[in-house]
C-alpha cells in the first residue's frame, strides 16, 4: 500500500496589505496593547482598529490534498493563483494562516532562481552548505560533488562567487544540487523556464530518472506540456482556490479552456461550469467522429497582440466550418477556413498573406502563405480591399490552438509586415474516441505488426 508523502489539510494563507509605511509599526503596538483586554472586547477592538491599518489578501483558501510517495504532481494556474505560496508552505519557508501540512520525507526545493544560494560564496561552497542544511554528511556531499559539477557544467566558475554567475549558470547549479543530493521529495517552481533547450532536456531526463527511482515530485508551471510530460496528476489553482484535481491531461485541458478566454471568470463561475459538464463542455462527452463542431462565444484569446499598421489593416478574422459558419470547437480530419479582410490605406508592391497555427505554449505547428515571393500580388492600390480564405484540413490532436494572421510586402528587396495580429483566434479540437495520436499533429498513421 502506497503511503502518503505530503498531506495538506484545509490550508489557507492570508497576507496583510499595509495601507501606508507606518501601519505595520502601529499594528504591532495596538496588538500588544489589546492583549490586556478580555477576549470579547479584544475581538471588537481588533476588528475596528486594525482594519483601518491594512487590507487582507487571501493567497490560498482551504486547500486540501494528499500526495502519495512516488507520485508526480503538477500545479497549474495563472499568475497570482497561489501556486508558489502553496509550495513555500509545503517547503516550510512560509507558515499557513490556518490549516496544517504533514510531510513524510526530506524535501529538496528549487522555489525560485537562486533560492538557497549565498551570492558571496562560490559554487563549491554553496554545494556543501546546502548539503549541511539537508542534514547530509560532508562525506556524502564530497562523494556527490563530482556528479553535481559535471551536471551543472559551469567550468571554472564552480570556484567563483555566485554573484558573478549569469541567471542560466545559477539555474544549472541550483538544479544540479537539489537533484543530486538524494531528494525524497523534489519541488520545482518554474525554474526550468530559465536555461537553454539542451540543458532543459537534460533536466527532464534527470527528473525522469529520479521518478523511476521512487521520489515524490511536485512541479509548478504555466506550461501545460511540461505538466503533462513530467506529472501523472495535477491540480488547477485559481485565485487561491482549487478548481480541479485529477490526471494531468484532463486538468491541463480544462485549464487551457479558461486561459483561452478574454474574460476572467470568478471562482463560483468556474465551479458552476465544471459541475455542468454536459452543457458547458460538450467536448468532454467522448464524442464520436461524427459529432458537430460548434461556436462558443467568449472562447477568445486574452493574449491577442495587434501590431502597428503600415498602410493596411486586417479585420473580421473568423474560423469557418464547411457550411461557412463561425466555429471555435472543431473536429479532427475535417476541413475549415480561416477568413479575414484586409483594407489597404496606401499602395504596396508584391503583397502576400499568411496564417500560422500554434500550440498553447506558442510553438508553431503549421501555416501557409498565399503566394511565393515571385508570384505575389504585384501591386495593390490605395483603398483596395481583399478577402482572404485559407482552407485547411484539421489534422490536429485534441487540444487548444492559436492563430496568427498577417499581410506582407516586398519592396526593393525589403520585406515588411503591412499588418499582423498575434493570437487573433483560438480554437479547440474535440477529442476522438480511442485516438492514438500522441502529440499535436495527426499524421493519419496506419500501423502494421507482423509476428515472425
Amino acid at each position: 500500500m502506497m503511503s502518503t508523502a505530503i498531506e495538506i489539510n484545509n490550508v489557507s494563507k492570508v497576507y496583510k496589505l499595509w495601507k501606508n509605511s507606518s501601519s505595520k509599526s502601529q499594528y504591532a503596538l495596538i496588538d500588544l496593547f489589546s492583549r490586556t483586554f478580555p477576549s470579547p472586547i479584544k475581538n471588537i477592538f481588533d476588528s475596528r482598529i486594525k482594519s483601518k491599518l491594512y487590507n487582507e489578501f487571501t493567497a490560498l483558501s482551504n486547500i486540501s490534498l494528499k500526495i502519495d510517495k512516488g507520485s508526480s504532481y503538477g500545479i497549474i494556474g495563472k499568475n497570482g493563483a497561489g501556486k508558489s505560496t502553496l509550495l513555500e508552505i509545503v517547503s516550510g519557508t512560509v507558515k499557513p494562516t490556518s490549516g496544517n501540512i504533514v510531510v513524510n520525507g526530506r524535501i529538496s526545493a528549487l522555489l525560485e532562481l537562486g533560492s538557497g544560494i549565498n551570492p558571496e560564496f562560490s559554487g563549491r561552497e554553496n554545494i556543501f552548505i546546502y548539503g549541511m542544511i539537508l542534514g547530509l554528511s560532508r562525506e556524502f556531499v564530497t562523494h556527490s560533488f563530482k556528479k553535481i559539477e559535471e551536471f551543472a557544467d559551469i567550468g571554472r566558475f564552480i570556484d567563483q562567487p555566485i554573484k558573478t554567475y549569469s541567471s542560466g549558470m545559477k539555474m544549472r547549479l541550483a538544479f544540479a544540487v537539489v537533484s543530486f543530493l538524494e531528494p525524497e521529495i523534489l519541488i520545482i517552481d518554474e525554474a526550468l523556464a530559465v536555461g537553454d533547450d539542451s540543458f532543459r532536456r537534460k533536466c527532464y531526463a534527470r527528473i525522469d530518472y529520479l521518478l523511476k527511482s521512487g521520489i515524490t515530485f511536485i512541479l509548478v508551471s504555466h506550461s501545460s506540456s511540461n505538466i503533462i510530460q513530467l506529472c501523472n496528476d495535477a491540480i488547477w489553482l485559481h485565485k487561491g482556490s482549487m478548481m480541479l484535481k485529477g490526471d494531468a491531461e484532463t486538468v491541463t485541458n480544462r485549464y487551457q479552456q479558461y486561459t483561452s478566454r478574454r474574460s476572467d471568470p470568478s471562482i463560483a463561475q468556474i465551479r458552476e461550469d465544471l459541475k455542468d459538464e454536459s452543457n458547458s463542455y460538450p467536448e468532454q462527452q467522448n464524442e464520436s467522429p461524427e459529432s458537430k463542431s460548434f461556436f462558443s462565444e467568449g472562447f477568445l484569446p486574452e493574449s491577442t497582440i495587434y501590431y502597428e499598421e503600415d498602410g493596411g489593416q486586417i479585420s473580421s478574422v473568423q474560423l469557418l466550418n464547411s457550411e461557412r459558419k463561425p466555429v471555435t470547437h472543431i473536429l479532427n480530419r475535417e476541413k475549415y477556413t480561416i477568413k479575414f479582410k484586409v483594407v489597404f490605406s496606401r499602395a504596396h508592391n508584391n503583397v502576400f498573406f499568411s496564417f500560422l497555427l500554434k500550440t498553447p505554449t506558442g510553438v508553431p505547428i503549421g501555416g501557409a502563405v498565399s503566394h511565393n515571393p515571385e508570384q505575389a500580388i504585384e501591386t495593390v492600390e490605395i483603398g483596395s480591399e481583399y478577402i482572404i480564405d485559407f482552407t485547411f484540413e484539421s489534422n490536429l490532436a485534441h487540444s487548444t490552438y492559436f492563430v496568427n494572421v498577417g499581410v506582407k510586402s516586398f519592396d526593393h528587396d525589403k520585406e515588411y509586415f503591412v499588418h499582423r495580429i498575434i493570437d487573433v483566434l483560438s480554437f479547440r479540437v474535440l477529442p476522438v474516441r480511442e485516438s492514438k495520436v500522441t502529440s499535436f499533429v495527426d499524421f493519419k498513421t496506419v500501423t502494421f505488426i507482423n509476428k515472425k
